[in-house]
C-alpha cells in the first residue's frame, strides 16, 4: 500500500501537467509516463490482491447493483481501446435477469474488466461479445453465467492448461508483446470461487476464446411489472 500512494501521486500530478498546456515534446513525455505509471498502478493492484488471497483475507462486500449498468460501465471503459482496433464490443443481455442484485458489484466488474482487457489485447479484429445468462432462479436466489468471447489469438490444449496459474503466461514471448504479471486469470478465478462459481475456458488456436464463469447471487424483488393494462394494444416503436 506504501507504494501505491505515491504512484497515485505521480498520476495526479501527470495529469495537472497535462492540463497546463505543455509543448508537444513534453506532452508526449507526461503521456508516456501516464502510460506506464498505470500499468505499474496495475501490476501493484493485482499482488496486493494476491496477497490477500494467499492469506484468506480477501472478503466480498454485499450491495445492491445493477447488472446492465456495470456491464455498460465495462464497456464504456474499453471502447476507446476497441475502436481504436476496429474491434466490434458488444453486450448480449438475459433480461430475465432481475432488475436488482445482490453481491459485490466491485469484484465482478474486476473479473470483466480482466478478460475484456485479456481479449482486447489478443484481439487485432473481429469482435469481443460480453454475454449474460440466467441459469437457474429460485426465491431471492440464482445462478448467473457470463462469458467473454472473442475473435483473438487463442490457444491450443497446452497452453490452455497454464492458464489460472500464478505468475504463469501461455509463453514467455507473451508477456514481451503483450505484458501482463500473470495474475489476472489467477485472481479471477479466486473471486469467482469466493461467490461459489466456477470458470473455464473454451479455445481454439488462431479462430478465439471464451471464458466463461457462473455466480451464485442473492436478487431483491423490488418491483412486479403489471402488463394488464397492454394487453391488445398497439405499439409504434422507432429505432
Amino acid at each position: 500500500h506504501e507504494i501505491r500512494t505515491p504512484l497515485n501521486g505521480i498520476l495526479g500530478l501527470n495529469k495537472l501537467a497535462l492540463q497546463s498546456d505543455p509543448n508537444p515534446k513534453i506532452k508526449e513525455f507526461l503521456l508516456k509516463s501516464e502510460v506506464s505509471s498505470a500499468a505499474l498502478l496495475n501490476v501493484i493492484n493485482d499482488i496486493l490482491d494476491y496477497s490477500k488471497i494467499e492469506a484468506n483475507k480477501l472478503s466480498l462486500e454485499r450491495t445492491s447493483f445493477e447488472l446492465d449498468k456495470l456491464l455498460l460501465n465495462v464497456t464504456n471503459l474499453f471502447d476507446y481501446e476497441a475502436h481504436k482496433k476496429k474491434i466490434n464490443l458488444h453486450i448480449d443481455y438475459d433480461n430475465k435477469i432481475p432488475k436488482i442484485l445482490l453481491g459485490d458489484p466491485h469484484r465482478i466488474t474486476q473479473i470483466l474488466n480482466n478478460l475484456v482487457g485479456n481479449a482486447i489485447k489478443f484481439t487485432d479484429s473481429g469482435y469481443i461479445q460480453i454475454k449474460t445468462t440466467l441459469i437457474e432462479k429460485e426465491k431471492n436466489k440464482l445462478i448467473l453465467k457470463c462469458s467473454v468471447s472473442d475473435s483473438g489469438i487463442g490457444m491450443d490444449e497446452n497452453e490452455q492448461e497454464k492458464l489460472f496459474k500464478s505468475f504463469s503466461q501461455v509463453d514467455s514471448s507473451t508477456t514481451r508483446l503483450y505484458g501482463g504479471t500473470g495474475l489476472g486469470l489467477t485472481i479471477c478465478k479466486e473471486l469467482v470461487k469466493l461467490m461459489n462459481g466456477s470458470i473455464e475456458v473454451s479455445s481454439k488456436k488462431d479462430v478465439g476464446t471464451t471464458f466463461s464463469f457462473t455466480l451464485n447471487l442473492d436478487y431483491e424483488n423490488t418491483f412486479e411489472f403489471d402488463n394488464v393494462p397492454f394487453i391488445d394494444k398497439k405499439f409504434l416503436i422507432i429505432d
